[in-house]
């Protein structure tokens, strides 16, 4: 288990490292960022080959209309609630460093942060859009945009505090180099709570008696 001391250390070391050598890093972070943004692109496709003919165009907007609120959701305090260590305070669970939302302080920390910034959003973005497939031809465009709300203001950055944002489980030594656990679990799980609530989707009953007419749906 580390220390306090440790963990404010190594939280320092996470948030120099867009600056240690300058523009290389931050490129790489861009880089990486479309690596990771080409994501979307790939659920997109999945997404498309699970929904029948008439929903494809649903689907395709769902997922790029919640993105557009999510950036601003992230903007606004998603960003600092995942990333806010506040080394005043014992690891809690969420961030509570005023300066890390970016709506509020945000220019006034040292580290450039926008490089990362942009790269943890990816990240965010792609929990959400796990969830828009566990919802294909169920959900309407507003229930998903709300729920892309809370995931993305909520659920996904209380997580990833946890695990990379200073948390107690990065406290406890817990590691997760690829989002296996913040960005893929999450998601899955979020999907999985979803799509039981909603039930299968019509056309889709396995028992034919079941199956809803069109006066029905």
């Amino acid at each position: 288990m580390q220390t306090k001391t440790s963990l404010v250390a190594e939280v320092d070391y996470l948030q120099a490292i867009p600056n240690s050598n300058g523009g290389t890093d931050e490129l790489l972070i861009f880089v990486s960022t479309g690596f990771v943004l080409l994501m979307q692109l790939g659920f997109a496709f999945l997404e498309n080959g699970l929904v029948r003919k008439k929903n494809s165009y649903h689907q395709n907007f769902m997922n790029v209309a919640s993105t557009c609120f999510e950036v601003i959701v992230w903007w606004l305090w998603g960003y600092g609630l995942a990333y806010g260590f506040n080394k005043t305070n014992d690891t809690g669970m969420a961030g509570g460093l005023g300066a890390a939302y970016a709506a509020s302080k945000f220019g006034s920390i040292e580290t450039n942060q926008y490089p990362i910034w942009i790269f943890q959003f990816a990240f965010c973005g792609t929990a959400t859009t796990i969830i828009s497939g566990g919802v294909a031809e169920r959900a309407t465009m507003k229930s998903f945009i709300i729920c892309a709300i809370i995931n993305t203001g909520l659920i996904y950055p209380i997580v990833a505090y946890w695990v990379w944002g200073g948390g107690w489980l990065m406290a406890r030594g817990f590691q997760d180099f690829a989002g296996c656990a913040v960005v893929h679990m999450v998601g899955g799980i979020s999907a999985f709570v979803a799509a039981w609530i909603l039930g299968p989707r019509y056309g889709f009953e396995k028992n034919p008696e079941d199956k809803k007419t069109w006066e029905e749906i």
